[in-house]
């Protein structure tokens, strides 16, 4: 954790200009672990996600997208509301 949290952003500032950026890693290393923790926050129905491992597990992440869920109750209500004319 001392090597994210203090080295990294030192060569973030050497050879690219900002530490800030890459001071971020620790911190969300620190809070989320890994993304698996991450995955089940967004293990959801509305969500489409995929645990992604990266270079042999070394790194990992989530990909994934918001999918529409229809509420068959509200649906209901807009058909027969549209056969009624209102």
């Amino acid at each position: 954790m001392f090597y994210l949290k203090n080295i990294i952003p030192v060569f973030g500032k050497v050879f690219l200009g900002n530490s800030e950026t890459y001071r971020m890693l620790g911190i969300y290393t620190e809070k989320f672990e890994n993304s698996k923790n991450v995955y089940k926050i967004f293990n959801r129905p509305e969500f489409e996600i995929e645990y992604v491992e990266y270079f042999h597990g070394c790194a990992s992440g989530i990909k994934g997208k918001k999918t529409t869920i229809r509420n068959p109750v509200v649906s209901q209500f807009r058909k027969v509301s549209r056969l009624r004319g209102t």
